[in-house]
């Protein structure tokens, strides 16, 4: 969907994450580690639902702790939810964070402990041996001797759970403009609360966090770092929640393939390191990531082998263009300057600006007018695999892409790699 530069308002900023500032959350203690204690590092897919959890809900604790056993909303049994006097030190960080930082993450969460105790399993949290030591670089530190593992640890230890295109759509997630965000028991009340304040505040004409790659491919925000006003809900045309908020990257792309080599050797890096070079900076939504890894990715993997897009790229109008388009640029979902192209992709669920669905047909005109092709999407088009084969053809003509061979073994990579993107996408967006 087409963006007006004046989204961007006089505050603008460049965005240049560094690599020891990476996914910095403000509200998190950020303490030193406790001498003598153990250390416990929240990992895998309990670190993802970390870096998926949008601040503001950590900041805005319901609850102190399982103070109210008997209306607990975690669904767990009161006796569950007392603190023994024997609990390892796992667990009792655990219980600690679970209303404030971690409480966006399911339960039971999985850490990774040096402590010499037991390795027991409960309803809290369950532990695994540390074994080689973490450089501390990749490790986010909420207080009291507990971590999280950062985007780029957590990625590669989920690399061995889900099929390479799954695990380089996740990457695209953590590098793009958007989390994916299931809710839990614990913050349904906090979230419902939130969201409803939002939904207000949107219909009252607030900006929202504006954000795409400018033409020199830097990160332009109105925010500098993932602090929580820099999250926004997306809602669908109807004006309901979906699970996506609006967030500046975690981390780039470039950055992830470097971080990678300090990594070698621990379980998931030759997946993650093979996985890097295909992800991309910048996705939207979930749906521009299907498509632009339907679109890019090698044929090895179901895709057509396309040069890789510019994706959220902001484009400046020429003198002509801007009288046509009443503005100085706009943003293309997909872009292509060789050949001048754009793909727009039009999800029902995301796009919470003040500009929706309805891309005004200057803008349009303006684009066409400086050599570039425009083309639109929307979701049925790219779910439906017989819809997106014939969508895909004509599109092949008007870019110059060649489509290739349909061969029966291609054919079957490609069905697979269009089911493996598209599982689970309508209960994860709403669409």
């Amino acid at each position: 969907m087409f963006r007006n530069q004046s989204d961007f308002g006089q505050k603008s900023v460049i965005y240049r994450p560094d690599i020891g500032q990476l996914g910095v959350r403000p509200f998190s203690q950020r303490l030193d580690h406790v001498k003598g204690h153990a250390m416990v590092i929240v990992s895998g897919w309990s670190a993802i639902a970390y870096w998926r959890t949008p601040p503001i809900i950590c900041d805005a604790s319901v609850l102190d702790g399982f103070t109210q056993p008997d209306e607990h909303p975690s669904g767990l049994k009161p006796q569950q939810t007392r603190l023994r006097s024997n609990a390892s030190e796992a667990t009792r960080l655990v219980y600690h964070h679970a209303y404030t930082d971690l409480i966006g993450v399911p339960l039971p969460i999985r850490v990774l402990s040096d402590s010499s105790g037991g390795m027991h399993q409960n309803p809290l949290v369950h532990p695994s041996r540390l074994g080689k030591s973490i450089p501390r670089e990749f490790l986010h530190a909420l207080g009291g001797g507990l971590y999280v593992a950062s985007p780029t640890l957590a990625l590669q230890q989920v690399a061995r759970t889900v099929p390479q295109p799954k695990l380089i759509s996740l990457i695209d997630e953590f590098c793009g403009l958007y989390a994916v965000h299931h809710p839990t028991r614990r913050e349904r009340r906090v979230l419902d609360e939130l969201v409803a304040a939002y939904r207000t505040s949107r219909h009252r004409g607030a900006p929202g966090a504006y954000a795409c790659y400018n033409e020199h491919g830097r990160f332009e925000t109105t925010h500098t770092d993932n602090s929580a006003e820099a999250w926004l809900p997306a809602f669908d045309r109807s004006g309901n929640p979906t699970n996506l908020w609006k967030r500046p990257p975690l981390i780039r792309t470039e950055q992830f393939v470097s971080n990678l080599e300090a990594l070698r050797g621990r379980k998931g890096s030759s997946l993650s390191r093979r996985a890097g070079p295909l992800a991309l900076d910048g996705s939207g939504s979930p749906l521009e990531t299907c498509l632009a890894l339907l679109l890019f990715l090698p044929e090895q993997y179901g895709g057509e082998g396309w040069p890789a897009p510019q994706l959220n790229r902001r484009i400046a109008f020429d003198p002509d263009a801007r009288k046509l388009a009443g503005m100085g640029s706009c943003v293309g979902d997909m872009v292509w300057e060789r050949p001048r192209a754009i793909i727009e992709v039009n999800g029902f669920e995301y796009h919470a600006d003040r500009n929706g669905f309805f891309i005004q047909s200057g803008r349009t005109a303006a684009l066409q007018s400086m050599g570039y092709v425009v083309l639109d999407v929307n979701y049925r088009q790219i779910a439906d695999l017989d819809q997106f084969e014939t969508m895909l053809s004509v599109f092949s003509d008007m870019l110059g892409f060649p489509l290739h061979t349909r061969t029966k073994t291609f054919l079957a990579r490609r069905e697979e790699l269009h089911r493996l993107l598209m599982s689970g996408f309508r209960s994860r967006t709403g669409a």
